[in-house]
């Protein structure tokens, strides 16, 4: 059964307890049970009525189910962003990541006059909350599931600006494939905004780190820096080093 629950998350991006009942003819505290066990091991992360896959390349998921994941650990690394990556008067860009929306609101919170690129529509409107911040939405038609845009008049856009920092929220990060995206649409703003920025800094939580997706985005030595959380493996965070790459912990 446990097995069986293995290939049903690898095959869709999220299954709910009631799909695992429905499938496996067990019952509810029989799946809770396999699904707290198969955490332990790392296979899979429950989340609100169900559970995703840890397994394998990271896919495309969708923005409630991003959402719902680490979020004490994107708090962190938002803030240390904002603490020691932002200055007054910087020209900054932010995309469509889940992490970039925390850090929309750290920078909103931290009164730091800014100006602000974005196609993270979510995060736009956290931003139109700061009176300091000058804000540009990259716009173009709206992906619901991401919560951002990403079409032609997207990429337009941010290539009429140019930035001082992006700070990049990829969905893979190691020392071999370097730094990944499991969206292709996304894939071509992330690389956009690198195009049209000084600097790269890469802010990913622990379930990014030595993971690797479709796309890459970029080589790591391209990235000024990395903030990540203090949970990620000990052993890729060393083989990272070992390339070069700044790493902030927190």
């Amino acid at each position: 059964r446990q097995d069986k629950i293995r290939d049903m998350l690898l095959t869709q991006d999220v299954v709910s307890i009631h799909e695992f009942c429905e499938k496996l003819h067990a019952s509810e505290a029989t799946i809770r049970n396999d699904l707290t066990l198969l955490e332990s091991q790392h296979v899979l992360k429950r989340v609100l009525g169900g559970a995703i896959s840890t397994e394998g390349t990271p896919r495309n998921t969708s923005l409630h189910l991003r959402t719902a994941l680490y979020n004490e650990d994107k708090q962190k690394i938002a803030l240390c962003a904002v603490t020691n990556y932002i200055e007054p008067g910087m020209t900054i860009a932010l995309d469509a990541g889940t992490t970039c929306r925390f850090l929309a609101q750290a920078l909103v919170e931290s009164k730091i006059p800014v100006q602000v690129i974005t196609n993270n529509f979510h995060a736009a409107s956290i931003l139109m909350k700061g009176e300091q911040i000058d804000l540009f939405l990259a716009g173009g038609r709206i992906d619901r599931s991401h919560g951002s845009c990403h079409d032609d008049n997207t990429l337009d856009m941010i290539h009429s600006m140019h930035c001082d920092r992006f700070f990049l929220s990829p969905n893979g990060i190691d020392s071999i494939t370097q730094v990944t995206s499991t969206a292709i649409d996304e894939h071509a703003a992330k690389m956009a905004f690198i195009q049209q920025s000084d600097q790269v800094i890469l802010v990913a939580d622990h379930s990014k780190i030595g993971k690797s997706a479709i796309k890459v985005i970029c080589p790591l030595q391209d990235a000024m820096a990395l903030i990540t959380d203090k949970q990620a493996d000990p052993r890729e965070i060393q083989k990272i080093k070992e390339l070069g790459l700044p790493i902030e912990q927190v």
